[in-house]
């Protein structure tokens, strides 16, 4: 009997040994399909930062720039004031 597994071995060790392979084969790649996944998972957790954190820049340099559009507003006003007097101050003379 002891004999017989010896033989059946001897005879299909190239069998044997490509079967081992291939499990050793699924199982590596299996786990480099989860490792990916995790990966593919972490690059969408980052764009989701990412894209927050641009929202938040666009919304802060939006409001920076309403008050500069104000202040040009209130500047060109003034503008516009003092060159109506100027003008009136030539018409008068």
């Amino acid at each position: 009997m002891e004999r017989d597994a010896v033989e059946l071995i001897k005879e299909y060790w190239a069998v044997i040994v490509g079967f081992v392979s291939l499990i050793a084969w699924a199982v590596r790649l299996e786990s480099g399909m989860k490792q990916n996944a995790s990966d593919i998972r972490g690059l969408w957790r980052q764009r989701d930062e990412d894209i927050q954190a641009h929202r938040h820049a666009r919304i802060e340099t939006n409001g920076l720039l309403q008050k500069l559009d104000a202040k040009m507003d209130a500047a060109f006003s003034e503008f516009r004031g003092d060159i109506k007097t100027l003008l009136q101050r030539k018409g008068d003379q």
